[in-house]
């Protein structure tokens, strides 16, 4: 029977119609099907009232999202039997058999699922423990007008992520459990909306681990207390919330900060005032003051963040003259989408270093360097991230800075940034319209103590006196390098080009630890070893590569088409401990056998690999990713010693015949997009 005729068995059954899911319509008992799959993935089914589930059980292998609306179902206990349900969602929904499943403490069906999200809306929730048999995957939790009893058996869910609560009620009794969550919990996220309660303390039995909490249109007695969630980094509050106590703290509780703390409205919602009042009892415990959509005001309330160091800006016209009271103890600002104003008191923000301008392509004109002039010989950092600066030649006025990530439109004006001899750290991107057809030589001498550049240019650039760079560990280019020696740089760690420029004219670098190759199809790459201590390298864009003999390569990552039965690149790679491989169009694999220090293997992706017996010499191997092919025979890995982690998800069996093959059936997980069970690479990003 195909997934097709399974849902006409229910339609008959229900006496129902389903329509394939149109976000645009208002529709009724609606599904999804996933062609490439061939399975019907979500449903939907509203207004019925059913003894059990026996009906959908036909699709437990294949649906991955079930919402029931406005339903009576008096048995739901063959839940736990739908495999690769990933979403659960009931709202208003009659459950019959709630009482027996929550005081029936043992399950005699083994769940083996990938259940992650429960969604509750307009119901009473007596027991959330009746999921437990299901709860060992589940990490999102979101209720909506509902009351909940024995709120504690949250702690129960041990991968619990993010808890989200809208206009819920949390009715609590004497004889509420308060259950103890397992201290290894990544829980670290609770958002509040529509909720009235007495203090923050409420969620404190839950609290061990939580990092952010979201208060939107609360009302709150008292969030003095919030020192005591130990772990947390991040405040949210929107403008509607109103926390009744604000008087005050004289509590100094010892080493306790909030990181980072966010008042407004989201850029869909109204403009309004933010009340600092809000925040009197827990002031002196934040580090850093976001405004979104700032409206101006008083700010003399700021003088009781005894704390605060950073104010950053979102969606914000700021006149910064009315932050004077806080003015003397800020060390950065930051703006988003932002524009500044009345900037003369700026001289008194006397320990002012750094301050990031962020922009909308949409919203140009927003940043004028002569406003900030006020700083010139205290700023220390500066990002600007738009190409319509006003008065950018103001920049040569700034005689202190150390790190500078700044986009400018002419050539005069690249050279006199590059003339800066303070600067540590330089990400410079030259814009030019059109792009220049003969190469351009650009003095850099100055740069005597430049640690990271980048250059973002597309066009020929000669850099001229690069041999004075001799603390220079980063180097980024993108655009096509000519004349310049960077075998002269003795100290250089990190390399990173595009494929404008041709790696094989590049000569020996004997420091080099990392290289990063963007090519082309057309590129070649004929050997690396003019690197002869790379220890790690990335290469995308094409398959036309030899790396030659390199001892000391540990990782290595290679993103484009790959016919692994003819490549001879992992030949002389004694050493390699780490490789990805994904979504590299590999059909077999093969010569991997010389690999033979191999710990962590990525092969996910590629979407055609049926065989995997080329992976049988790699003894040492202890991490294999194989998400999403086409195979089916897995008895190979039961002569890998070493390997205690494969992710065998979207193949060509279900879990339970993976398993079977498996000596050590512990060691195999199924981990499909999102969630990655490993990485291998991790880019590096310019950063002040």
């Amino acid at each position: 029977m195909n997934t097709m005729e399974k849902l006409k068995n229910i339609e008959e059954a229900l006496g129902i119609q389903f329509e394939k899911h149109d976000y645009s319509k208002e529709q009724t008992n609606t599904y999804e099907y996933f062609e490439h799959y061939k399975r019907i993935t979500t449903l939907t089914i509203q207004n019925i009232s059913i003894d059990n589930l026996d009906l959908f059980l036909h699709l437990v292998k294949e649906i991955s999202r079930l919402t029931f609306i406005n339903c009576t179902i008096k048995d739901i206990s063959d839940l736990i039997k739908f495999e690769l349900l990933y979403e659960f969602t009931i709202d208003n929904v009659t459950i019959g058999n709630i009482d027996m499943l929550y005081n029936n403490k043992t399950c005699t069906t083994a769940y083996d699922g990938n259940l992650k999200h429960i969604n509750i809306k307009n119901m009473t929730i007596d027991h959330l423990a009746v999921l437990q048999p299901m709860a060992k995957k589940i990490d999102h939790i979101f209720m909506t007008n509902c009351v909940i009893h024995n709120f504690y058996e949250v702690n129960l869910f041990p991968k619990l992520y993010d808890l989200r609560l809208d206009d819920v009620t949390i009715e609590q009794s004497d004889n509420d459990i308060i259950h103890k969550a397992k201290p290894d919990r990544n829980f670290i996220r609770i958002c509040l909306t529509n909720m009235t309660f007495d203090t923050i303390d409420i969620f404190l039995p839950i609290s061990e681990n939580v990092q952010h909490i979201d208060l939107s249109k609360c009302t709150i007695n008292t969030i003095r207390n919030i020192h005591q969630f130990s772990k947390l980094e991040r405040l949210d509050m929107d403008t509607a919330t109103v926390i009744k106590d604000q008087a005050l703290s004289n509590d100094k509780a010892t080493g306790f900060t909030i990181n980072y703390c966010m008042l407004g409205e989201e850029r869909s919602s109204p403009k309004a005032k933010v009340n600092l009042q809000n925040l009197a009892s827990i002031a002196h415990y934040i580090k850093n003051l976001e405004f979104r959509q700032y409206v101006s005001g008083d700010m003399t309330f700021l003088q009781h963040f005894t704390q605060l160091e950073k104010l950053d800006f979102e969606y914000s016209t700021v006149t910064i003259d009315n932050f004077v009271p806080i003015a003397p103890q800020i060390k950065e600002l930051y703006f988003s989408q932002s524009e500044l104003k009345e900037t003369a008191q700026l001289k008194a923000f006397t320990q002012l270093e750094k301050i990031t301008f962020y922009t909308n392509p949409h919203e140009k004109g927003l940043i004028d360097l002569k406003k900030l002039l006020p700083l010139k010989h205290q700023l220390k950092k500066l990002k600007i991230d738009e190409d319509e600066v006003k008065n950018i030649s103001c920049i040569k006025e700034f005689t202190v800075l150390e790190s500078l990530d700044i986009t400018v439109t002419s050539i005069a004006q690249a050279k006199s940034i590059v003339a800066f001899k303070t600067l540590k750290r330089l990400r410079l991107f030259i814009d030019i319209e059109p792009e220049p057809l003969d190469t351009i030589a650009i003095d850099v001498s100055a740069l005597t103590n430049v640690e990271t550049l980048e250059l973002w240019c597309y066009f020929s650039i000669e850099l001229i006196g690069i041999a004075y760079l001799q603390k220079l560990k980063n180097f980024t280019l993108y655009g096509n390098l000519k004349n310049t020696r960077l075998d002269t740089l003795h100290n250089l760690k990190y390399l990173r080009l595009d494929e404008d420029t041709d790696i094989n004219e590049i000569r020996a670098i004997k420091s080099l630890k990392t290289l990063v190759l963007e090519a082309s199809e057309a590129s070649k790459i004929d050997t690396l070893e003019q690197f002869p201590n790379i220890e790690n390298v990335k290469i995308s864009g094409t398959s036309k590569i030899n790396l030659g003999k390199l001892s000391k390569l540990k990782v290595l990552k290679i993103q484009w088409d790959l016919n692994l039965a003819e490549t001879t690149c992992f030949d002389d790679l004694p050493n390699l401990e780490k490789l990805d491989l994904s979504w590299c169009n590999i059909n077999h694999v093969n010569n991997l056998e010389k690999l033979t220090k191999l710990k962590v293997l990525d092969l996910s992706e590629n979407g055609t690999i049926e065989n995997i017996d080329g992976l049988r010499n790699l003894k040492k191997l202890e991490q294999l990713n194989l998400y999403s092919n086409k195979i089916s025979d897995i008895s190979v890995l039961n002569t890998l010693p070493c390997l205690t982690e494969v992710n065998l998800e979207s193949n060509g069996l279900d879990k339970k015949a993976f398993l079977q093959q498996l000596n050590k059936p512990e060691i195999a997980i199924f981990y499909g997009l999102p969630f990655i069970p490993f990485r291998i690479w991790d880019d590096q990003y310019f950063d002040l």
